[in-house]
């Protein structure tokens, strides 16, 4: 769990890809294209941090339905009694939640071709809730609640280079996205309760991060419920990293 302190650490290791699709011909397409590696870096991870939340009821708050563990421990399996629905599954795992930050390329796209030329780096934020199979709410099989995804992109308007020094792009900003982004894991975290009529206490599951960090506006915002499609989180593997001294 890091909340900023350390950016592009290396400790957190991965990739991932956020492509919009518009209909029709001559619509304008961004391609946001992350394709993270530790050995061959094209960008940076800043922040991950995982939750394991109980389900909705009508009330729209946070229940928890069996072993509700809030702030994700490796080992324990999150809603042993209900993870189908309430997530995860089919991966039994210590979490159905997880909120991730760093540094990514995107790319302006046409019907035709990629603009390689005004590529730019951004701070994006990821967002997943994995719930019911087959996790989308598309009629006719979904089972309630979907899966919830929310992709949220910064431009920096810096050049993509070939040997980025990621030191130098927007490290204020991503220290506050980092930290926003552990207020947000923690506050989600907490079961709320209806006292006199109220919801109090954390926020409720499906609940989305805000748009608007340190007085920025993300420039892309793809949030929501899925329609279609599926996300899962599994469990951590075995490989270990020694965190460097901030």
């Amino acid at each position: 769990m890091d909340c900023g302190t350390i950016l592009c650490d290396p400790c957190i290791r991965g990739q991932w890809e956020h492509v919009r699709h518009y209909q029709g011909t001559g619509n304008p397409r961004d391609t946001f294209d992350m394709n993270f590696h530790t050995v061959t870096p094209k960008g940076c991870f800043d922040t991950l941090s995982c939750a394991c939340l109980g389900c909705c009821n009508t009330d729209d708050v946070n229940q928890p339905n069996g072993k509700f563990t809030g702030i994700a421990q490796k080992f324990v399996l999150c809603n042993p009694d209900d993870h189908k629905v309430c997530g995860p599954m089919p991966r039994p795992a210590p979490a159905n939640a997880i909120i991730f930050t760093g540094i990514g390329r995107l790319t302006p796209e046409t019907d035709t071709r990629s603009n390689q030329k005004a590529a730019q780096w951004v701070v994006f934020r990821v967002y997943i809730e994995d719930r019911s199979e087959p996790g989308g709410g598309h009629p006719g099989g979904a089972v309630e609640p979907a899966d919830i995804y929310c992709f949220q992109a910064w431009k920096t308007g810096i050049p993509v280079t070939r040997k980025p020094d990621f030191s130098t792009v927007s490290a204020a900003f991503r220290q506050a996205l980092g930290q926003n982004s552990c207020d947000f894991i923690s506050s989600i975290s907490t079961p709320s309760q209806i006292v006199n009529g109220v919801v109090v206490g954390g926020k409720p599951p499906g609940t989305l991060p805000d748009n608007t960090v340190a007085g920025l506006t993300a420039d892309i915002v793809d949030c929501g419920p899925l329609l279609s499609g599926n996300h899962q989180i599994h469990p951590a593997t075995g490989a270990t990293c020694t965190e460097p001294t901030p």
